[in-house]
This record gives structure tokens, C-alpha cells and sequence, in this order.
């Protein structure tokens, strides 16, 4: 009987083994092949292409699958999303220090749908968001301190400390909605004015 556990114990090690041996050389093979190609692209320009996973339906054509950035725009939108994630990380510091009141609904790891959006507006655009507006409010002009103060109920914020975290507007930002929803019928009212 020990022998067989004995035996069924070797056979197990050796799957984890020669597992671990295929992962290694895996790991190998793609370390050589980035060491072959060059470490920096120094490119002015980038084309992402968008994945062929969607379905055309009801429309005439569809929107471009390619994407073409330069450098400027990447390092202006990588400068938002870290800003805004900074702001985040901030706010929740202070609603852990219970210095926020009420509710703080965080906009951590959704970054890029604001940026990305906000990068496809056009400058007379008009926005409304719901219930997870920080980053929206920077990108749409107020100032990280404004945002923050406001949080924690300050005079000096957007709102004179009476918005909190769901409640803060700026021109061409008509802020966010504690009601989920509720700024699906403000938004159509918005864009037919």
C-alpha cells in the first residue's frame, strides 16, 4: 500500500515537474524572442487595431477598426488617468479616515472610459454622468484640490461643501446623479435643448 502512495506521489511531482519544465521553456522562448527585437520604439505615431468582435447591426457602415495616436495625445491621456487615479487613491484615504461624509462612490480602474470618451468630445460637448463623477469633474475643468475639498465638506469646494461626492458640476457638466439612472432622462432633455 505505501509503495502505490509512493509510486502516485513520484507521478504527481513528476507532472508538476514537466509542467513547470514547459512553463519554463515557454517563459524562455518569449524572453529570446524579446530580446531579438528592439527594447524602445521611438515612433512618432501608434495604430491600434481594434479587434473584428462586434457585429454591424442597423448601421450603414462601421465605425473605423483602426486607431491612430501620436505621442502627444498618449502622454496627455496617460497624464489623466494617473491623475485621476491619484485623486482616487486620495479620496479614499480621507473616506477611510472619515473625513468624507455620506457616501464616496470611487471611479479606481475605470480611468479609461473617461479619458477615452472625454478624448472623442468635442470642445462644446455637454455631459452628465451618475453616481461615479470624480474623474469626469476633473476632466470637465475642476481642479483635483476643488474635487477633494468639496469631499470633505470645505467651503472652498466646487460646490461650497454641499455636493459631496454624487453632486458636483461645472459649465458644460451637469454633474452626477445619486439615483441610478436618473441622468438618462436629464441627458435626453440636455441634448434636445
Amino acid at each position: 500500500m505505501l509503495a502505490a502512495v509512493a509510486r502516485a506521489r513520484v507521478r504527481q511531482s513528476f507532472k508538476i515537474w514537466s509542467y513547470d519544465l514547459r512553463l519554463f521553456r515557454w517563459f524562455y522562448k518569449e524572453y529570446e524572442e524579446q530580446r531579438e527585437s528592439p527594447h524602445h520604439n521611438y515612433a512618432s505615431e501608434a495604430t491600434i487595431a481594434i479587434p473584428d468582435t462586434f457585429k454591424c447591426i442597423r448601421l450603414e457602415t462601421f465605425p473605423s477598426k483602426t486607431i491612430t495616436t501620436n505621442k502627444e495625445q498618449a502622454e496627455r491621456m496617460y497624464k489623466q488617468m494617473t491623475t485621476i487615479r491619484r485623486l482616487e487613491t486620495v479620496a479614499n484615504a480621507m473616506y477611510k479616515a472619515k473625513l468624507v461624509r455620506g457616501f464616496c462612490h470611487l471611479y479606481s480602474g475605470q480611468e479609461a472610459v473617461c479619458v477615452g470618451i472625454h478624448a472623442a468630445m468635442r470642445p462644446s460637448d455637454h455631459l452628465i454622468t451618475a453616481y461615479r463623477c470624480h474623474g469626469w469633474c476633473y476632466l470637465m475643468g475642476l481642479k483635483p484640490v476643488e474635487i477633494l475639498a468639496e469631499l470633505a465638506g470645505r467651503e472652498s469646494g466646487c460646490q461650497r461643501g454641499k455636493g459631496g461626492s454624487m453632486h458636483m458640476y461645472n459649465k458644460r457638466f451637469y454633474g452626477g446623479n445619486g439615483i441610478v439612472g436618473a441622468q438618462v432622462p436629464l441627458g435626453a432633455g440636455i441634448g434636445l435643448h
